[in-house]
């Protein structure tokens, strides 16, 4: 497999992924998932902390999801976020949500030198 087809494959999983959280498919995303995801939400966000595998990664989207659904006042909101993902055998391994794209760079940024 070719570097360029490797990163097709990449992006196609994590627009799978965002696609079936846009549709409220947990179980769908849960498959794209490691079973030891690490997922992390970033200090200051909602429902911070690191969780692992998929039952913690349910209970940190399950933040999200409760906090978002009680949230009915009538205003529009836009939230942008920055996300950093680490693939690897065709499953995200760690997913990382921050306050915004440099957080998300940075992050990315760390990870390579880590590794």
């Amino acid at each position: 497999m070719t570097a360029e087809a490797s990163r097709e494959d990449d992006l196609a999983l994590v627009r799978a992924g965002v696609e079936a959280t846009n549709n409220g498919d947990i179980d769908g995303l849960l498959a794209l998932l490691d079973p030891g995801i690490e997922f992390h939400i970033a200090p200051g966000l909602g429902n911070a902390g690191t969780y692992h595998g998929h039952d913690g990664f349910r209970q940190g989207l399950g933040g999200w999801l409760e906090a978002w659904e009680d949230f009915t006042i009538g205003v529009e909101v836009e939230m942008r976020l920055g996300y950093m993902f680490e693939l690897r055998a065709g499953r995200v391994v760690r997913l990382h949500v921050l306050p915004d794209r440099d957080a998300a760079l940075a992050a990315a940024r760390a990870g390579e030198r880590a590794s």
